[in-house]
This record gives C-alpha cells, sequence and structure tokens, in this order.
C-alpha cells in the first residue's frame, strides 16, 4: 500500500513574506495600543492627549507628506513615464499609493506618541539628570561643549548649521522614500521599524531620565550665537514658556508638537543615523547626498545647545541596537546590486 505523496514545503520567498506580514502586523498593532494606553493613562491623570488624526501633530506633517508624494510621482514619472500616469489613474495605482502610504504611517504614530510624552515629561518625572552628562563632558572636553563651540561668533556658520538641524526630519522621510522606488516596500518597512522602535525606546528614557539640555540650563552658553540663529533661539524661548506652562496648568494646556525640553537621548541624531546606515550599503550616491546636511544637523545639537555631546552617542547607541533587531525581524530580501542602485528581482509592473 503507497503512502500518499507529502506535500511540497513551502517556497523560503512564501515563509519570507508571511513572516513579514506578521512582523508588520504586530508593528502597527503595538503602535495602536501604545497610542489607546496612552490615550487611558492621560485622561485618568486629566491632561490633555493629542490622538493620531485631526490634531496639529498631522498639520505639521502633511509638509513631509507632500515631499513624500512628489518624490514618488517623480521618481515614477522619470522611471515609467507615460505608463504611470496610465496606472496611478488606475483603482490598482490609487491602491499602490496606499500601500504606501501605509509604510510611511508608523513613523508618524510613534512621532504622535513621542509629542504628546515630551510635553508632559516635568508632571510624570519632575527630577533631572543634566549633572552627570555636565560631568561627563567636563572629565572629557574640560567644561561644556556648547560654550567652548559657540564662542567663536560666526553667523553664516551658525545659520547653516541651525538650517541643517531643523530640517533633519525632512531627510527621514527621503530616505525612506528612496529606499522604497529603489528596493521595494520590504526594505522600506525595515527602516520605518528600526525607526519606531528607536523612537519608543528613546521616549521610555526621556521620560525616565528627564534632561533640559545646555540652552535651557545655561542660557548664557548660546548667547554668542543666538543672533545669528535661523529659529532654534526663538523654539529655545518658545520650549521655556510651554514648559512653564504646563507647569503651572497640567490639566488645560495645549499640546505644541515638539516644544517640550528634552535632552536625552538624541532622536536628531539616531534617527539620521539610521538614514545613512540603510543607504550606505547600496546607494552610496544618495548617502553622499544625505551627509553633509546630516553631519550639519549632529553638529547643532550640541552647537546650538539642545544636547550634550553624550545625548548623540546615545541616540546611535539605540538606533544601532534599532536597526540590528529591525534587521533580524524583516531579513533582507534577494537584491541585485548594480553599481549605486540597488534593482529588487520582483517583476516589474
Amino acid at each position: 500500500m503507497s503512502s500518499a505523496p507529502a506535500l511540497p514545503a513551502p517556497a523560503p520567498s512564501a515563509r519570507g513574506a508571511d513572516a513579514a506580514s506578521r512582523v508588520v502586523a504586530w508593528h502597527e498593532g503595538v503602535l495602536v495600543a501604545a497610542i489607546a494606553l496612552s490615550a487611558a493613562y492621560f485622561t485618568w491623570r486629566g491632561w490633555p492627549f493629542s490622538p493620531l488624526l485631526g490634531t496639529s501633530v498631522i498639520r505639521l506633517f502633511l509638509a513631509d507628506f507632500q515631499l513624500v508624494a512628489v518624490g514618488y510621482v517623480g521618481w515614477r514619472l522619470w522611471r515609467d513615464g507615460r505608463g504611470f500616469l496610465r496606472a496611478a489613474g488606475s483603482w490598482a495605482g490609487l491602491q499602490g499609493l496606499l500601500r504606501f502610504f501605509r509604510v510611511v504611517a508608523p513613523v508618524y504614530a510613534a512621532q504622535v506618541l513621542y509629542a504628546n510624552w515630551l510635553a508632559v515629561v516635568p508632571l510624570v518625572n519632575p527630577r533631572l539628570y543634566d549633572a552627570p552628562l555636565l560631568a561627563s563632558e567636563a572629565w572629557l572636553f574640560g567644561g561644556s561643549m556648547t560654550r567652548w563651540m559657540s564662542l567663536p561668533d560666526h553667523p553664516a556658520v551658525t545659520l547653516l548649521v541651525d538650517l541643517c538641524y531643523l530640517s533633519f526630519f525632512h531627510w527621514i522621510v527621503l530616505a525612506i522614500v528612496l529606499l522604497h522606488v529603489l528596493d521595494g516596500a520590504r526594505a522600506a518597512r525595515r527602516l520605518v521599524l528600526a525607526l519606531t522602535l528607536s523612537t519608543l525606546v528613546s521616549t521610555t528614557i526621556l521620560v525616565a531620565f528627564p534632561t533640559l539640555g545646555p540652552a535651557f540650563l545655561d542660557p548664557a552658553s548660546v548667547a554668542p550665537i543666538v543672533p545669528a540663529m535661523l529659529q532654534s533661539g526663538h523654539f529655545h524661548d518658545v520650549s521655556r514658556a510651554f514648559r512653564a506652562a504646563v507647569l503651572a496648568n497640567p490639566g488645560g494646556f495645549t499640546l505644541v508638537p515638539f516644544l517640550g525640553v528634552s535632552a536625552f537621548p538624541s532622536m536628531h541624531v539616531g534617527h539620521t543615523f539610521l538614514a545613512l546606515a540603510f543607504l550606505w550599503p547600496r546607494h552610496r550616491s544618495a548617502f553622499q547626498l544625505f551627509l553633509l546636511p546630516v553631519l550639519g544637523a549632529w553638529i547643532g545639537t550640541v552647537y546650538l545647545g539642545w544636547h550634550y555631546a553624550l545625548d548623540g552617542v546615545a541616540g546611535i547607541a539605540i538606533a544601532a541596537g534599532a536597526r540590528r533587531v529591525a534587521g533580524r525581524w524583516l531579513p533582507e530580501a534577494a537584491l541585485q546590486t548594480h553599481g549605486s542602485t540597488t534593482i529588487s528581482n520582483r517583476p516589474k509592473s
């Protein structure tokens, strides 16, 4: 009596796709649960909470969504020409665009969590931990790095560094766009997963170990360069006023995204490190384009008084750990490398 033939094992690509789908679903579910639990906690404490939809946070990010859309459409037009226009007008084209925005959405959800928790840090934990960071700078560099860097008054340098610092998030969004159009959704999701993991870990740390940063603890450290700043000097003043308003009226303040005060760790450094790290292996031209403004932002974290030197080191350490986890959960798909451009093995539409 012959036995029934064994069923063929699933192809590795199918198994990989199933595992990736589970990771994506888990990733999105954790973010939704974190937002819901945070909203419940804020309500219990009597604090205002701005949810994901219909808030100033989303309005703040509209410019980045527009940048994503323009970059994506521009690339497809350059690559596919009229074929893309015909496809974009179809239902399948609309579904593809919606899937693309779904890839990006977790970054914004994580930023909503960060913005809400940043606002209430002084209410959750009134202690400050600037002293160890100042002591580390004194031991390593003989004093405050911000004071040392801001002594020379070079208005053009200050303006350029401030521009790099304030525009850092655009480079992160653009990195996601490039990975999506060059390597596919899986590569973009890997960066998005690393960014959200880094944001969640960093947010937890900044609530547990609040810090102010040099410009807030020692305003004189940046006084020589404030007149030449593009916007950071203004944001220093507004952030001080916002922190005072939160402490004076815990149940009645209005959330203004990213106006809380917290230095450790630096997500500016950590997140831009991730953008560079994901571009470096296959897209050297893009990496070189990103490098100068990213380095300008890194210098600006200390030069403009937002962070201590070790804040950036901690940001990179957290980001590197998040990148490693994201690489294990969403492993590299089979890719063909041609020069500095990576072409996925998926069939072209």
